[in-house]
């Protein structure tokens, strides 16, 4: 019966090749066929009449095993948890890609080198910082230039393979073997896992998910580089061939099962004959705002939050001397969270700094060593005992006195914001 089946269709497709050739619905099943053919072509097959076959997810199963190296690479730093983590090594990824002329202008504007230069110059800060923002400007007329573009695209390539990785292989693994539902949205898998075939239908949510990120990744020696460049940064190292081996070992492994088991073209193929559409071409989701263009902002702030941080070092020389005149050489107290090392935290992930340190340490240290154990009686006694003509003037005192006695609890109040 198979073989009159086969004959008969055989018979029927000559038939219409030879009247009905040019009809659209020819070409589409002529095309629906070379797309199957392609398929059952491949070895080991994929797919077979309407079903993924159990080496569909050996292959993916393989691909998701590749990416481990990378994943553990782009977790930690790209695609960190922490926003703040992951756009601080998009930065810097992003300013490793240009070129050397615009490296060294960039590396005139951190806030070191800025320091430096105020230091080093006969003029006035002020002066010198405007000269500085007029760099920033050139800088950033640069980065609007091929130089920047291409730095920006390299750093899109890095980003597409990060959303690879970040792929829910287990969902998908879990149509074809149940023992996988539990580690859903974990990073943990199965050990020794039992594949069976599944139908097509009922994967083509899955299916088109992973198209749209296969689509944009690409393992390329350039992304190699990239991965290296973050490896790098995450372990604040030099960029050692040690390093540049292992990440171009891991995207070649990548890259052969991208090219020859799991490719984009391949999952469109299976798409499409599911669909019964050799012509479908899924819509591509939305990219987000170019990377130049947050880039540039967040540069801007950095600058003018550094700009000001420039400006009150300027003047701590002259509080310096101002402190040792009222305190001498007694050191002053600090506040528990509220610290150096905690602006020094917040200026690594964000533009911004702690402005109020030194001021606070001030308020407390007069408060705890002069105030209350030297002034504090005497005033009260003065506001309690004293002939005060003018009440307005005592009731003011009265207030005032009343705010600075409290003001050690505050202070603590204040630390215990931080314990956490």
């Amino acid at each position: 019966m198979s073989f009159l089946e086969d004959l008969l269709r055989i018979i029927q497709d000559f038939l219409e090749s030879l009247f009905a050739s040019s009809s659209p619905e020819y070409r589409k099943k002529s095309e629906l066929k070379q797309l199957q053919a392609n398929l059952r072509a491949m070895n080991p097959p994929l797919w077979r009449d309407g079903f993924l076959l159990p080496a569909f997810p050996t292959a993916v199963h393989q691909l998701n095993a590749m990416l481990a190296y990378p994943r553990e690479i782009f977790e930690a730093t790209v695609a960190s948890a922490d926003r703040r983590s992951s756009e601080h090594f998009q930065e810097l990824l992003f300013e490793s890609e240009l070129p050397p002329d615009l490296a060294v202008m960039r590396d005139h504007l951190t806030f070191a080198a800025r320091a430096q230069e105020i230091a080093d110059s006969q003029a006035t800060a002020e002066r010198v910082i405007e000269e500085q923002g007029k760099r920033l400007a050139q800088y950033l007329k640069q980065i609007e230039g091929p130089a920047g573009k291409q730095a920006e695209d390299r750093l899109k390539a890095a980003m597409a393979l990060s959303d690879l990785v970040h792929f829910e292989f287990n969902e998908l693994f879990s149509y074809f073997d149940p023992a996988f539902s539990s580690h859903i949205g974990q990073s943990s898998t199965v050990e020794n896992p039992s594949f069976r075939q599944v139908e097509v239908a009922e994967l083509i949510p899955a299916l088109l998910d992973l198209y749209y990120l296969l689509t944009d990744a690409r393992a390329s020696a350039q992304v190699a580089l990239s991965l290296a460049a973050l490896d790098a940064l995450r372990k604040k190292s030099e960029l050692t061939e040690d390093i540049r081996g292992r990440a171009s070992r891991s995207i070649q492994a990548v890259g052969f099962l991208l090219d020859k088991r799991v490719s984009a073209e391949t999952l469109l193929s299976i798409i499409r004959i599911a669909r019964n559409d050799p012509a479908f071409v899924p819509s591509h989701p939305v990219a987000q705002a170019p990377f130049r263009e947050r880039y540039r902002e967040r540069i801007t702030d950095t600058f003018d939050s550094d700009s000001r941080k420039l400006l009150q070092d300027k003047q701590s020389d002259e509080t310096k001397n101002q402190l040792r005149a009222v305190f001498g050489d007694l050191p002053l107290l600090d506040i528990e969270g509220y610290n150096d090392a905690t602006s020094a935290l917040v200026q690594e992930f964000t533009p911004f700094a702690l402005e109020w340190v030194e001021p606070l340490r001030i308020i407390r240290t007069f408060t705890e060593r002069f105030f209350m154990p030297r002034y504090s009686t005497v005033i009260r006694s003065v506001i309690v005992e004293g002939y005060f003509n003018n009440r307005a003037m005592q009731s003011a005192m009265s207030a005032s006195y009343s705010f600075c006695e409290h003001l050690g609890e505050r202070l603590s109040e204040f630390e215990r914001l931080f314990d956490d």
